[in-house]
C-alpha cells in the first residue's frame, strides 16, 4: 500500500503541546512507516526547499503563503518553478479570515499552476471548516 503523509511540518512550534521534529526524524518516521512521499511546509520556503532537494521524490513541497504578504504571493511563480506541487495557507497564524477575498490571488495562482491548496482549519475565528467549503 501506498502511503502519502498530507501535511506535515519541520522545527520547533513549542507551545502547549511541545511540539517539534527535526528534518533527520521526520525521513527517519517516514521509513519506520514507509511513507512513500510526504506533503511539507515550514514558513520558510527555502526550508522546505532545500529537504526537497536533500530528499528527492519523497517531499512534496508546499509553499507556505501569507496573503498580507504580498511578497510570499509573488513568490508562488518562483517555487512552482523550483518544483513545489502545493500551497499551504494557515489563516490562524497570520490573522486573516479563510474566506476573505485577500485569498484570491493565491487561489487564483494556485489554479492556474493546477496545484491543491491547504488551509489550515478548525480554530474560530479565522480557519472555521465552512470558511473554507462553501
Amino acid at each position: 500500500m501506498k502511503i502519502i503523509d498530507g501535511h506535515a511540518h519541520i522545527g520547533y512550534t513549542g507551545g502547549w503541546a511541545n511540539v517539534g521534529i527535526t528534518e533527520d526524524q521526520l525521513i527517519a518516521q517516514m521509513n519506520q512507516y514507509d511513507i512513500e512521499k510526504t506533503a511539507l511546509c515550514n514558513e520558510d520556503n527555502e526550508i522546505t526547499y532545500r529537504v526537497m532537494q536533500q530528499n528527492p521524490g519523497r517531499i512534496i513541497g508546499c509553499v507556505y503563503v501569507n496573503p498580507l504578504n504580498q511578497a510570499t504571493v509573488d513568490a508562488m511563480d518562483e517555487y512552482f518553478a523550483r518544483g513545489f506541487t502545493a500551497v499551504k495557507l494557515n489563516p490562524l497564524r497570520h490573522g486573516y479570515c479563510a474566506d476573505s477575498e485577500m485569498l484570491d490571488p493565491v487561489l487564483e495562482k494556485a489554479a492556474k499552476y493546477n496545484v491543491p491548496v491547504c488551509i489550515h482549519s478548525g480554530h474560530p475565528p479565522y480557519s472555521l471548516p465552512w470558511q473554507i467549503a462553501l
